[in-house]
């Protein structure tokens, strides 16, 4: 398990694999993961599984709540039988970004790297017959340690790439300033590069 989830650099592929590795020991009828982005600070929800269903995330902003931003903050393991219990014995909401069974047994788990909280990885499921055992808690807790040191790997991967991505546009940006006959033309090759490397649909160059 330790070494699909450290040899895979593509983020999405990355959080499939650590779904899998976990549902390996625990059949979990919710898992997520937030990460903080690195450049707001937010806790956003990278990943959504409910019931074997990988779940399309239209808003990925976390509002400040629930147990997961204990996790985060505290950088400690929580876990519960009953989320809601949890909840009010804390004084704080449930997080309403990712609905939760009341009832359900909760384990939040940061994810931590070099002394970090990067995020936290997060599964609910029935609370009966039985919570979450110390062996499960472990083994849990030994994946997010892996996982935590993968997905910064990933994001560090992701942002080269598109650097060099980037770089490379400028690059040929500016051999088309430097080489294109009619000056007429060389705006509209300027934005056809830029709209590309931006991944946009339309834009503007205002001279």
């Amino acid at each position: 398990i330790s070494q699909h989830i450290s040899s895979e650099l593509d983020l999405n592929n990355l959080l499939d694999t650590i779904y899998e590795a976990i549902e390996h020991i625990i059949s979990a009828q919710q898992l997520y993961i937030t990460l903080v982005n690195p450049i707001s600070k937010n806790l956003e929800l990278v990943y959504l599984v409910n019931n074997g269903e990988h779940q399309h995330i239209d808003t990925p902003l976390v509002i400040p709540t629930g147990l997961k931003h204990l996790v985060l903050s505290e950088r400690r393991v929580i876990a519960t039988n009953h989320y809601a219990e949890e909840c009010r014995r804390y004084g704080v909401l449930p997080c309403p970004t990712v609905p939760i069974p009341e009832d359900s047994a909760w384990l939040g788990v940061p994810l931590i790297v070099r002394d970090q909280a990067i995020g936290v990885l997060a599964i609910c499921k029935d609370s009966q017959p039985k919570g979450y055992s110390e062996d499960e808690i472990a083994l849990i807790s030994a994946i997010a340690s892996q996982a935590a040191i993968a997905i910064e790997n990933a994001r560090l991967y992701q942002r080269s790439e598109r650097q060099a991505l980037q770089l490379g546009t400028l690059n040929r940006i500016g051999r088309t300033i430097t080489s294109w006959l009619d000056p007429d033309q060389v705006p509209t090759v300027i934005m056809e590069q830029v709209t590309h490397l931006l991944n946009v649909e339309e834009g503007s160059l205002l001279l």
